[in-house]
């Protein structure tokens, strides 16, 4: 049997290589994924290798907050270095600055890539000293000393002045030394400034975020950590550079494992769509072999042996298809790694397969094929020899009648928890809108054989009458094998409706924003910060100088409020003068703009259900000489500033407030002055300081429309995958028809159909396919995206779009991959010679 096993390969080797290929590409994706995820884990963890310098690291108390802000603990006050010190076992301890310094390069730009951080810290002398490649250490506040890869990107060296914006205002400094940590910073530029200019810019009321600490030779750095925490006054966590290292890795693991886990979900479907391809040439293949099988079971073969040849061949194509994809994977990280380092963004890992990646990897693939190719080799192993070899072409297929009315039964159910699901009409409404789009998925998978026939007749209506001949030959032959159809077409109609419902969903949301905006955001302009900026007032002056300009207001700032506990708790809270209520369109859903005026606070919806909070509730919070118990003053709703708590600019400032930072700056234009001019005015005015964007509301409109395009980008292009995969399926599909058609097609061929009508036959049945699979799809995903849209407007009226020009594209490309997957299938079917083709049986 091993014999026959082989030699079933050889015989079909273009076939089983197709449905090898699809393997591969999901492999590819896989092995890809996780490789990339642990080269990224190691340049993260080698960077905080490099850059730990300390033996121990004092801290304040851990805070209890979703809070999307660096920090996670109370800030300390610098003097605790001073207690520290005094501790025996401890050489040195020394508060450290830490803040945002954006660093502008040669060509005017800044030296950190995108979405990566721009980082500025103080000079330590015991331990900066160590990394030194060049130069020495900064003695007044104008020296900087540049990290290797900040000082590349930036095109700056030793000797050279650069422009560094430090709480938005612009310094003019010198580069006096080069450090390197030894390893990549990701991106990110990272500056260091001279110790007393760091303490004034970043260390606001004298608080820091932790104590360095280094210990003496000899000392036990546990026991001395012991001791601080017992000595020290005050909720503090002292944590050695083990720990800290091992709380570093743990953040980078959970942050690359979201988006592991996103890519995964991709990654899972492209297999699913694989399953659909090799059960199909499976099946057809067991199809055209019931011949040899029948010829085996009548020389003695058992049908476990049957079986097992199917069972065999599958596990062989699994095994190579996974290990091309392994390689294909290798090389998919090794081109994301070169277009990253041409982005800027350099890694240090090895881009080498892991054993665990290529074991895992190489399981996952053989168990999809093996899986997929069961039910095929079962029905090989179960025909009996002689009604085998009745048959010349392949068995009937079974009726579909019951499949078909329990695929209806589990529809009605799907739709009906969807529906439910959409309009929160039940208590687990996410988990009914999610199984209920499950249910509407597979049952169409369940019922689409039943929908080939009529599908068929009605795309290819257009066909018969441009090609009588063809299209009637195309359209049967579509029409002959409902549930080989239906499975080529299930795997394009998967991908083609999580399209359709990204890009419906996509134009319904932008559409919702963009009429909040123009209905609630009033400001003539808004201006945003490409970093994080805690004192814009250098900012603020240059636009309140521009010619009509009539009033600049600053109040908008977002930080992180405590909430007095056991446990320090923090909450998000925005900063709003009433002129910025009105501005920015908060809608009060209780209380009135009077919570603005008289001290107490605002809330948003989503926070008053969560806590349990009404108008006239009190809520304390931790204010600078202890807590302060302030009153609800209003509930509102707001999609444009969203946050827990508002209050009022002098509310805000009487509380304790980490991490506050300039929301947005509202510029209101003077009566009579052009908008387009004044905005042009402001964009001048402030374009040396690089880091504001000066927008109109169509401008807001943009950015959030960017945002949401980035996302749809990314959808299409790993949704990609699963199209390519869904066209090798029609490519097999077709090529193994050809194989189950020959004489039929040899027959026509003597009657007068020439190998152009041959070709033209194949190109339209690979047409129909495509175009079947397309338009169900959409027909599916557009009604998920409403559903998902009306389900996230919650008790919003909610906007539904459907984008028309874009489901067009994927129509019109549905007929080019059809068009393009009929290439070789078509060529071979005209290839057949006639005689030879006749006398097949």
């Amino acid at each position: 049997m091993w014999h026959v096993t082989l030699r079933g390969i050889r015989a079909n080797l273009g076939r089983f290589f197709l449905t090898a290929l699809s393997v591969m590409l999901g492999i590819a994706f896989l092995s890809g994924t996780l490789a990339f995820r642990d080269v990224l884990g190691q340049t993260f963890t080698n960077l905080s290798a490099g850059t730990s310098t300390t033996d121990l690291t004092v801290r304040g108390a851990p805070i209890t907050t979703d809070s999307p802000f660096q920090g996670s603990n109370s800030p300390i006050s610098e003097t605790v270095a001073e207690d520290v010190t005094a501790i025996d076992g401890v050489e040195q301890a020394f508060p450290i600055y830490v803040g945002n310094g954006v660093l502008i390069g040669t060509d005017g730009q800044p030296a950190n890539i995108a979405q990566a951080p721009a980082l500025a810290f103080g000079w330590v002398e015991e331990t900066d000293a160590g990394f030194l490649m060049e130069g020495t250490g900064p003695q007044l506040p104008t020296d900087v000393v540049l990290e290797a890869g900040t000082a590349e990107t930036a095109g700056l060296g030793v000797g050279d002045t650069a422009i560094l914006l430090v709480n938005a205002e612009p310094i003019t400094v010198d580069v006096v030394g080069i450090v390197s940590f030894g390893s990549s910073v990701a991106g990110a530029s990272i500056t260091i400034l001279e110790p007393e200019f760091a303490r004034e810019s970043f260390s606001a009321g004298g608080l820091v975020s932790e104590i360095g600490v280094l210990i003496e030779d000899g000392a036990d750095p546990a026991a001395v950590a012991e001791t601080i925490e017992e000595t020290v006054q005050g909720d503090l966590e002292v944590l050695t550079a083990a720990e800290v290292q091992a709380e570093t890795e743990e953040a980078v693991s959970t942050i690359l494992d979201t988006i592991n886990t996103f890519l995964l979900v991709f990654v899972a479907l492209a297999l699913g769509i694989g399953i659909f391809i090799i059960t199909n040439t499976f099946r057809i293949s067991v199809r055209q072999r019931q011949k040899e099988f029948a010829l085996l079971r009548a020389i003695g073969a058992a049908p476990r042996q049957i079986f097992t040849v199917v069972f065999v061949q599958a596990i062989i194509i699994g095994l190579v298809g996974s290990a091309i994809g392994v390689l294909t994977g290798q090389g998919l990280v090794l081109a994301i790694r070169a277009a990253l380092e041409a982005w800027g963004m350099s890694l240090d890992a090895e881009l080498i397969m892991t054993p665990r990646i290529i074991a895992t990897s190489m399981i996952i693939g053989v168990l999809v094929t093996v899986i997929a190719a069961l039910l095929p080799a079962r029905a090989a192993a179960l025909t009996p020899p002689i009604e085998a070899m009745r048959e010349t072409s392949g068995a009937t297929e079974k009726p579909l009648r019951r499949r078909t009315v329990a695929g209806f039964v589990t529809l009605v159910i799907g739709l009906a928890a969807f529906i439910a699901g959409s309009l929160r009409a039940l208590d687990a409404a996410g988990t009914a809108l999610g199984l209920g789009a499950f249910l509407i998925i597979a049952s169409l998978i369940v019922i689409f054989p039943a929908l080939v026939g009529p599908a068929v007749r009605t795309l290819g209506w257009p066909m018969r009458r441009w090609s009588p001949v063809q299209g009637k030959v195309a359209s049967e032959s579509a029409a002959a094998s409902p549930r080989k159809t239906a499975s080529t077409a299930a795997a394009l109609m998967i991908g083609v409706a999580l399209v359709a419902t990204g890009a419906t969903l996509a134009s319904s949301v932008k559409a919702s924003l963009n009429d909040i905006i123009d209905s609630s955001v009033t400001a003539d302009l808004v201006v945003m910060t490409n970093t994080p900026v805690s004192d814009a007032s250098a900012g603020v002056e240059l636009m309140k100088s521009v010619e009509g300009v009539e009033n600049v207001d600053d109040s908008v700032r977002v930080g992180r409020a405590l909430i007095p506990s056991d446990t320090p708790e923090a909450v998000i809270i925005t900063s709003l003068s009433v002129a910025a209520v009105q501005d920015l369109g908060l809608e009060f859903v209780s209380g009135d703009i009077g919570a603005f005026e008289d001290g107490r606070i605002a809330i948003h919806e989503s926070y008053a259900a969560e806590e349990g909070l009404v108008v006239g509730d009190e809520v304390s919070l931790l204010g600078a000489d202890g807590p302060v118990t302030l009153e609800v003053g209003a509930v509102v709703a707001s999609e444009f500033v969203t946050s827990s708590v508002y209050a009022s600019p002098e509310t805000f400032s009487s509380l304790r407030v980490d991490n506050s930072f300039i929301a947005v700056i509202i510029i209101d234009v003077a009566d009579g002055a052009d908008l387009d001019v004044a905005k042009e005015r402001v964009i001048s005015a402030v374009d040396d300081l690089y880091v504001f964007q000066v927008l109109d509301r169509d401008d807001v409109k943009g950015v959030v429309g960017q945002s949401i395009d980035l996302v749809l980008t990314m959808l299409y292009a790993l949704l990609g995958l699963s199209i390519v995969i869904a066209a090798l399926g029609i490519v097999n599909t077709l090529s193994l028809s050809v194989s189950d058609r020959t004489r039929e097609i040899g027959l026509l061929r003597a009657i007068g159909l020439s190998k152009g009508g041959v070709r033209i036959s194949i190109l339209i049945e690979s047409i129909i396919i495509s175009i079947l699979g397309a338009i169900i799809g959409i027909l599916v995903g557009v009604p998920l995206a409403i559903g998902l849209n009306e389900y996230l407007a919650d008790d919003s009226v909610a906007i539904n779009v459907i984008p028309w020009p874009a489901l067009g594209i994927m129509l019109i490309l549905a007929v080019v991959v059809g068009a393009l997957a009929s290439v070789l299938p078509a060529r071979r079917a005209a290839r057949l010679n006639v005689l030879d083709a006749i006398a097949t049986d």
